[in-house]
């Protein structure tokens, strides 16, 4: 097999699309290059040239092994839905047939297999593996076009084959819906998704290696468990054979039948009904235990009754589903895994309410619901964890609930959908990529919380007219080398608005529409829009000893409290708040703006909005501006601080006079206070 060290672009060359590997110097055949369509018969050259570098690679592998949540493929499928090509010659070089290749070639009358290859060979059209004794060894892949309405599996023949039997791999007959009598030859046996995708086999003559034929159905040889169907065996409703207890692993793939009746089975394997015809199916509670994938592909499927009590819905047990509506689940289910309802996009609503797991232990879950049609989210309260890509490119996924119990959202979560507003309640986390291309996300709410908020690359990238609100007070970043802010909001288009109750500017990219903020933060925002005049502060303060006043600056912002050193103050005339108010004073003024609560704290008077009064202002020395500088006097030496309205400490000394005057334009907190005085707080301009 080829080395997986592959240049990441696929070449054109000729009608085919061509990977290749410099490690070894091999190419692979992913099929039809864009925008050609194979027709007829298609050889595959034994050697290509790759136009970068003009050197000559051997094809030695046919397949796709490409595909990520990104782009939507599924990888593998080679020469998928080339359903006009009716004949492929593979060449002697080729070692590697992938198991999903030739999906959708429905035209496809025989393989071909230059007869100097040592891993394959054709019979009759129909492809196979050769053995080392150069025999035909396992059935890989029967022509879906390939005339005639039987076929007979050739004996093994000891000595001839490597594996013991002659083998029929997965998908054999795939796509196929001419042959229907299969003819099985001694000592054959098949895999357990032989059948899948097939269409027209209805009847099987002969017994494979460990079973036993009862009317055409193959059974363990001790007749309690089914495991071979054959897929249009019927039509209509197929009741299962008393004695039947198991349906094994892909037992009924791609069956026909519109519905079932199996009320003494008690264990349904992996896959069990996977691509079936079922319209509508109860689950009998008989049933002690199903496996993964049991309803996968049934695309006809519009209602599912589980009546048994499992404890979760297994991985993909309803993937690609698209007419499934209703699913009714038993008391005892407490989750869902990976791929449950992945595709199935007629399913508009789903109670989450009961669920506490969506992540089984030692497995990589994720595409929960990927790309349904839930419109809404309520997320439980006993599962601290939205798990990765879970409600991917769900378009009509319009609103989110969280509960305060939950902690994470893990990375493309809500990537794609339709979610138009989002409040992070108590969350810790918000991993990368989370609402990236949601293109209706107008609101975002970030409120307060007693613990750190982290936030990814690009957790959001919202768009047009978007509004986000941010109270929380302790958000950090996992970003890209190098950032200090992590590129959380990486994208956001320039007319977007952030309203915030926070001095701080990390997490801030440049060129916002607009940043309202508290009073006295004015300084902190102007490096970070597109213009200083888009900087606006929400409301003003005037501190005094004996209260405060808040003067809202915009109707849609509302004062609801004045707290001081823990008390709230009581409003009187004119916005004024009376609090007995010191330099060392906690004010926490609490407001509402556009519907979202909001709270800003300043600590001991440094931080904010100290406009004009003085405060304890029975110290002997006076503070000025003049011509840009900051000037302090006093009859004795004075002790000084300047501090940026943020909080920040900037300049402090103990001089009798001092004028400042590098400070720059901006807003300034200055304490002074000659020894043995209680100190001077004035806020100033310059």
């Amino acid at each position: 097999m080829l080395s997986p060290a592959f240049a990441a672009l696929a070449f054109p060359i000729g009608n085919l699309n061509i990977e290749f590997s410099e490690v070894d110097m091999t190419a692979r055949v992913t099929g039809a290059a864009d925008g050609v369509t194979l027709t007829g018969k298609v050889e595959i050259p034994a050697k290509a040239v790759r136009p970068s570098d003009g050197k000559t690679y051997t094809i030695t592998e046919i397949g796709d092994r490409g595909g990520n949540i990104r782009n939507d493929k599924t990888g593998e499928e080679a020469f998928y839905n080339c359903n006009k090509m009716t004949s492929i010659v593979i060449p002697s070089t080729v070692t590697y047939i992938f198991s999903e290749s030739f999906i959708g070639c429905t035209a496809l009358k025989e393989f071909v297999v230059a007869s100097g290859n040592k891993n394959y060979m054709a019979v009759d059209g129909v492809l196979y593996t050769k053995s080392s004794k150069g025999k035909m060894d396992e059935l890989v892949r029967f022509p879906p076009a390939k005339a005639g309405a039987s076929f007979t599996i050739p004996d093994w023949i000891s000595g001839e084959s490597d594996s013991g039997s002659r083998y029929v791999c997965g998908g054999a007959f795939r796509d196929n819906s001419t042959l229907k009598t299969l003819v099985i030859g001694k000592d054959v046996r098949f895999a357990a998704d032989a059948f899948e995708g097939n269409l027209g086999i209805s009847k099987i003559v002969g017994e494979a290696s460990g079973t036993v034929n009862v009317g055409g159905l193959l059974l363990s040889e001790d007749r309690t468990r089914l495991f071979y169907f054959p897929p249009a065996y019927t039509t209509g409703t197929f009741k299962v054979p008393s004695g039947i207890v198991e349906i094994s692993n892909y037992g009924c793939v791609s069956a026909r039948f519109t519905a079932i009746d199996f009320n003494q089975v008690t264990t349904v394997d992996r896959a069990a009904f996977k691509g079936s015809a079922l319209k509508t199916v109860t689950v009998p509670a008989a049933v002690k235990l199903i496996g993964t994938a049991i309803f996968e592909d049934c695309t006809n499927l519009t209602e599912a009754v589980i009546n048994c009590k499992i404890p979760v819905v297994e991985s993909a047990t309803f993937r690609n589903c698209p007419k499934l509506t209703k699913v009714t689940l038993p008391s005892s289910c407490k989750g869902v895994y990976g791929d449950a309802f992945k595709g199935c996009t007629s399913l508009t609503s789903f109670s989450l309410a009961n669920m506490t797991t969506f992540n089984e232990e030692g497995y990589y879950d994720e595409m929960h619901f990927a790309y349904s049609g839930l419109e809404k989210v309520n997320w439980p309260s006993g599962a601290p964890c939205i798990e990765e890509c879970m409600f991917f490119k769900c378009r009509n996924l319009k609103s989110i609930s969280l509960k305060p119990t939950t902690e994470t959202i893990k990375a493309y979560a809500f990537y794609q959908t339709a979610v138009e507003t989002f409040n992070s309640s108590n969350l810790k986390a918000i991993d990368n990529y989370v609402f990236e291309a949601c293109e209706s996300l107008r609101k975002i709410v970030l409120p307060a919380s007693d613990h750190q908020l982290t936030l990814g690359v690009e957790a959001f990238r919202v768009n047009e007219n978007a509004e986000v609100y941010i109270d929380h007070k302790d958000i950090g970043y996992t970003g890209w080398t190098g950032s200090d802010w992590g590129y959380a909001f990486y994208g956001m288009k320039s007319d977007a608005t952030i309203y915030t109750s926070r001095f701080s500017t990390k997490a801030f990219p440049e060129g916002f529409g607009a940043v309202y903020c508290p009073a006295g933060a004015y300084g902190n925002y102007t490096g970070f829009v597109s213009r200083d005049s888009y900087v606006k502060e929400m409301f003003g303060v005037v501190m005094a000893r004996t209260g405060v006043t808040v003067r809202p600056n915009y109707p849609w912002v509302k004062v609801t409290s004045v707290t001081v050193d823990g008390k709230e103050a009581t409003l009187s005339a004119d916005n004024f708040y009376p609090a007995t108010v010191s330099y060392k004073s906690d004010v926490v003024i609490s407001y509402n703006v556009n519907g979202v609560n909001m709270s800003t704290t300043y600590k001991g008077s440094f931080v904010a909005s100290v406009d004009g009064p003085e405060i304890d202002s029975d110290a002997s020395v006076t503070v000025e501006v003049s011509d840009g500088a900051v000037v302090i006097s006093g009859n004795s030496p004075v002790e000084w601080s300047i501090w940026h309205v943020n909080g920040t400490l900037l300049r402090s000394g103990t001089d009798s006079d001092v004028r400042v005057t590098d400070l720059g334009h901006g807003m300034y907190v200055v304490r002074a206070a000659a020894q043995g005085t209680t100190p001077l707080i004035r806020k100033v301009t310059l």
